[in-house]
């Protein structure tokens, strides 16, 4: 993912063109100077503390399950559906 498509993804929930939906990041370590960056910009107040809160950066597998499952799941009431197989003429099944 680029920073032009994180950031337009951002500003698109902040102004409410669309619903808020999480937005994950993997890698601490690659993302620092991202996050050191954000926290700068919340203490000059150029933005606000909780647009923080609009994006998960972690090393956690689990930690993202949770949060997809709070923010994605949960607020959209999705629902795994049963898939069934069905068999194909065309492959003689």
């Amino acid at each position: 993912m680029k920073l032009d498509e994180i950031f337009e993804a951002l500003t698109l929930i902040q102004t409410r063109k669309i619903d808020q939906f999480p937005i994950v990041l993997f890698g601490k370590k690659y993302w620092q100077r991202l996050i050191e960056l954000l926290e700068q910009m919340v203490t000059a107040k150029t933005i606000d503390p909780s647009d923080l809160r609009l994006l998960l950066i972690t090393d956690s597998v689990e930690e993202a399950m949770r949060h997809l499952q709070r923010y994605a799941v949960e607020q959209f009431g999705l629902r795994r559906r049963k898939v069934t197989m069905r068999r194909l003429w065309l492959l003689h099944e």
